[in-house]
């Protein structure tokens, strides 16, 4: 799991910049906020997702989820459970609610940029929602 300091040393990174005082006026952020996401350590996804996505930053560069997402797509096998079959990386549903059909028949229609971009933003809210 990445702690803030992890997150804000790869985003720092990644734009070549030094100090945090650049990094959160990049993100429009106040000092104050960002010092109170420090000492609670609190990572902002979502301001953080919204930057990358805004500047073409890939979020496995800041979020380290390169590994999992080359081993989804490299799964050629052929597994199944009962709710559904997994055949060369991609997922046949057999048993899940419309308003999902409906949803995975919409993800099916965006680029891979913003598949990317609301997989994160979902993720950040779940997480966001456990706290």
């Amino acid at each position: 799991m990445n702690t803030f300091e992890e997150v804000i040393k790869k985003l720092k990174l990644k734009l070549s910049i030094e100090k945090d005082k650049e990094l959160y006026q990049l993100m429009g952020i106040k000092q104050s906020t960002f010092t109170n996401w420090r000492s609670r350590n609190k990572i902002p996804y979502e301001e953080i997702i919204t930057y990358c996505n805004k500047n073409n930053i890939t979020f496995s560069d800041i979020f380290n989820e390169e590994k999992e997402q080359k081993s989804i797509i490299g799964n050629n096998n052929i597994n199944g459970n009962n709710s559904g079959v997994h055949i060369n990386g991609d997922v046949h549903i057999n048993n899940i609610e419309q308003q999902d059909r409906e949803l995975c028949e919409i993800i099916k229609q965006l680029d891979s940029k913003q598949k990317e971009y609301y997989y994160h933003l979902m993720k950040a809210d779940l997480i966001k929602k456990n706290l």
